[in-house]
């Protein structure tokens, strides 16, 4: 290592970067609350279903606790969404979640391929799944099992040079902590039941929230139901964030006065 610090200090040691102004950034649109997006594609038979709100930086004080959250949620192959929508009801082979960070505004993603007939009760239980994450606190085991192994796989990520250069890449463009991957585990560790909810609460799916956090849902493909189904998708269910539904191919789309805000 000592040899390799060497050589890089002698290729690259003088270079000297030009000082850059930090650029104007266009201002966040303001929104607030759910809409789903379902666009009319003809001759699929499958659909893709991508959810997504904005959500923070690695330097956010919540970060750990929304990824150890979505872990929890979609981001894990034993997460609550491949158990629901994969191992229970078989409507899809490898739905998935994310938060990703970039230098100024992050954003949180789901994602799944279905099929056209169950498209509605994708996005249902989606939903579901997000409000019982900002509702109820995560179990002791659940949350101990997605400790270990969001852990585990940081530390086979550290196991190879590439995955070691990826990680230091990730420090030094977003001018983290140097010890950062130094105490990663143990920040994992040392979090709570109640870390996970508050942050969920804050930066997922949330109407009240003090960032522009509303969510959009977009699925595209074949139309297979019916508006009826659209409007209960829309209306929602008790305690949960009324929904403003797009039908992309059809006449109109059915705006629903929200029938609550959850937790």
């Amino acid at each position: 290592a000592d040899r390799m610090m060497e050589q890089i200090e002698r290729a690259f040691g003088s270079w000297r970067a030009p000082a850059t102004p930090e650029p104007a950034y266009p201002a966040l649109t303001d929104v607030r609350g759910r809409r789903v997006h379902l666009v009319h594609l003809p001759g699929t038979v499958q659909a893709q279903v991508l959810i997504g709100n904005l959500a923070i930086t690695r330097h956010h004080p919540d970060w750990m606790a929304l990824l150890l959250g979505n872990a929890v949620f979609g981001g894990a192959f034993n997460s609550r969404l491949v158990i629901n929508i994969r191992e229970q009801k078989g409507y899809t082979y490898s739905p998935r979640s994310a938060v990703s960070a970039l230098r100024q505004h992050g954003y949180f993603t789901a994602a799944a391929a279905v099929r056209n007939d169950v498209v509605a009760a994708t996005l249902t239980e989606i939903f579901y799944e997000l409000d019982r994450m900002r509702s109820l606190p995560v179990g002791d085991d659940e949350l101990h099992d997605t400790k270990t192994y969001l852990s585990g796989v940081f530390s086979l990520g550290l196991a190879t040079q590439d995955g070691l250069a990826g990680q230091l890449a990730t420090v030094y463009l977003n001018n983290l902590p140097e010890n950062y991957l130094e105490t990663y585990r143990d920040a994992v560790h040392a979090l709570t039941a109640a870390d996970v909810l508050s942050a969920a609460r804050k930066h997922i799916d949330s109407a009240n929230a003090p960032r522009r956090t509303g969510l959009r849902a977009a699925a595209g493909g074949a139309r297979a139901a019916g508006r009826t189904r659209h409007r209960n998708l829309a209306a929602g269910g008790p305690g949960r964030v009324g929904r403003r539904v797009v039908v992309v191919g059809q006449r109109r789309a059915h705006h629903v006065r929200p029938v609550g805000h959850g937790l």
